[in-house]
């Protein structure tokens, strides 16, 4: 149930697009999204870990940073 509306709606489950292991929590009716314990962690570790390939590819000039 969203914990922001209060009206019963339930929360469609939606697989992160690159994390298998992080499932988010959407609310159709007010739009809230939401993330069970240690999934917010899991999506920072994961952009951190893009960013420094992207940042080692630049620095070896493999391709532009962006």
């Amino acid at each position: 149930m969203c914990p922001s509306c209060n009206n019963g709606q339930v929360l469609e489950k939606r697989p992160h697009v690159r994390d298998k292991y992080v499932i988010i929590d959407c609310c159709p009716s007010c739009n809230g999204i939401w993330l069970d314990k240690g999934e917010l962690e899991a999506i920072r570790k994961e952009n951190w870990l893009i960013t420094i390939k992207k940042i080692g590819r630049w620095l070896a000039g493999a391709d532009g940073f962006q």
